[in-house]
Parts: structure tokens; sequence; C-alpha cells
């Protein structure tokens, strides 16, 4: 065998090595993933206030298609009056038309309840395209626009009417590596439609505790230029968390 053709084998039996690695470990990301988190304050005393909010995100990874889902749980109440009860559940459908996830386009659903904001449901579904605008070691920033349909059952006690709008959404996430320890996510989605329209945006610092065990800091923004009757435009919130990666 001449050195032209060993040098052939050479550079494909490299090749066939670096390939089967590079298959193995994105193998090793696909399937389910998830994160649990909670937090719970309650005091006793001359004020007797409770307040929890817990969080499940699940993620199943494959290598064409992706599937998020969230469910939430927020209560709080102070000297035994309710001050806020919320409910939300979300889940989209990504299909990747690349190898390395850079564009998909995805269709999602949204359910919320919301006593306290009047909201007896709120339905959301929409069809869109996502686009993963830069992403390196550090950091990744990951931009979506949809189309979709909105609608608003506003509870009996309401004066509100109930209402169906077609929206355009367009949603940004951020997400930074500061250190080993510390990252940070920005989440800012904007919808609008002719009956109404929202501003959600939701800052965290994570910092990693132990083995698949993180604190989250998070400041929650939500803002409607058409509540129902009676109800503010704003809502902000500070959270913290316990999180357990799994």
């Amino acid at each position: 065998m001449n050195t032209l053709n060993k040098s052939a084998l050479f550079i494909l039996a490299t090749t066939f090595i670096s390939n089967t690695s590079q298959a193995t470990e994105t193998d090793s990301n696909l399937g389910f993933k998830g994160q649990g988190e909670a937090g719970l304050t309650d005091s006793t005393g001359n004020t007797t206030s409770t307040s929890l909010f817990a969080a499940l995100k699940l993620d199943y990874l494959q290598t064409d298609y992706e599937v998020k889902s969230t469910f939430e749980v927020d209560y709080k109440s102070e000297n035994s009056v309710q001050t806020q009860e919320r409910y939300r559940i979300a889940s989209q459908y990504n299909h990747f038309y690349t190898a390395d996830h850079q564009d998909y386009s995805f269709a999602g659903v949204k359910l919320e309840k919301s006593f306290f904001e009047d909201i007896d449901l709120d339905s959301m579904i929409n069809l869109g395209y996502g686009k993963k605008l830069f992403e390196d070691q550090k950091t990744t920033f990951i931009s979506e626009i949809s189309l979709g349909q909105q609608n608003t059952q506003y509870a009996t006690s309401s004066s509100s009417q109930n209402s169906t709008q077609t929206f355009a959404q367009l949603s940004l996430n951020i997400k930074h590596t500061l250190n080993e320890q510390v990252s940070f996510a920005q989440n800012l989605t904007y919808l609008s439609g002719a009956e109404q329209a929202k501003l959600e945006s939701d800052t965290s610092f994570i910092i990693h505790v132990a083995d698949n065990i993180d604190l989250n800091i998070s400041y929650k923004y939500r803002h409607n230029n058409a509540p129902a009757v009676g109800i503010k435009n704003t809502d902000a919130q500070t959270i913290m968390t316990l999180a357990y990666q799994f």
C-alpha cells in the first residue's frame, strides 16, 4: 500500500471516529429532561401570610423535533384573605429544519386561569417560526414570531364581556452564562391584537448550588392594556425558588 493510500485511509478513519463521537454526544441529549421548582413562605404572628409558587417544566427532544411544556401555580393569602390564585399550562411543538436546530416552525397552546384578574379561562393557540440568532459557549439568543387566536372568558362576577381576537406575537429569549456558578436568563413576549395587547417579561439569575439543584431569583412583569373592569394593568412579582434538574 503506497503512502497516498495510507494517508487516505487515515483521514477516513479519523473522520469516522470524529463523527461517531459527535453522534454519541448528540444522542446523549435526546429524550426527556425536566425541572421542578418551588418557593414557599409562611408567616404567623401579627401577620399571617402564605405564598407559594411552583412550576414543572418538561422537554422531550429528538433529532428533528422537540416538545416543551410548562405547568405553573401561584398562590398567596394574607390574614386568611386570599390575594392571588393563578394557574398556567403551556405546551409548544418545535419542528427543526436544520441539524443544528437553528431554524424551526412551531405550534403552541396556552391555558391560564387567574381569579384575581377576573379571568375564568384565557386560552391561546398560535403557529409561528423561530430562529436561533446567536449561539456560542456562553450565550444563546432565540427569537420567535407567530400568529394565533386568543379567547378570554371572564368570571361571571365581572362586568367585562368575553372576547376573541386574532393576534401577532413576538418572543425574545436570551441566556448567558456569567461564570461556572451563575447564569442569566431573559424572556420577553409581546402580544398584540384588536381587543388587547400584552407584555410579559421574566428576568432570572440562576445560581448553581449543588448537583442538579439551582437557586432561581426571578422578577416577573406582566402588563395588559385592556384588563377586566376594575383590574389594574400591571402585575410585578419577585420570586426566589429552588429548582431540581432531572
